[in-house]
């Protein structure tokens, strides 16, 4: 199940996120939120449907220790979970970075 230390992450991360919301919203910046918060859940979907593919994968395990060497069983999980992966963190060229970069401008 989950731990006290999930459970926090994720409410550090979302709070940030309405932090950054908070603020666009002060500066009447619409769109740009829209842009946000539309890139950020297209991209948390898509890692928690590959999350759910995953355990279905693994016979409805849940259990991430025994998830070794995952991309040999579904290469196309795997690269759908480092897409998303790397949209949330901002990394260049993906809509994620373009949505924290016009913000930070």
């Amino acid at each position: 199940m989950f731990s006290y230390r999930d459970v926090c992450s994720g409410i550090v991360t979302c709070s940030g996120k309405l932090g950054l919301i908070t603020i666009l919203l002060g500066l009447n910046i619409y769109k740009l939120i829209f842009f946000h918060i539309l890139t950020h859940a297209l991209f948390k979907a898509l890692l928690f449907i590959s999350a759910g593919c995953l355990i279905s994968i693994n016979s409805h395990n849940q259990d991430i220790r025994l998830y070794g060497q995952f991309h040999k069983l579904s290469p196309i999980v795997s690269a759908s979970i480092l897409i998303a992966r790397r949209a949330l963190i901002g990394i260049s060229f993906i809509a994620g970075y373009y949505s924290k970069h016009i913000i930070i401008e």
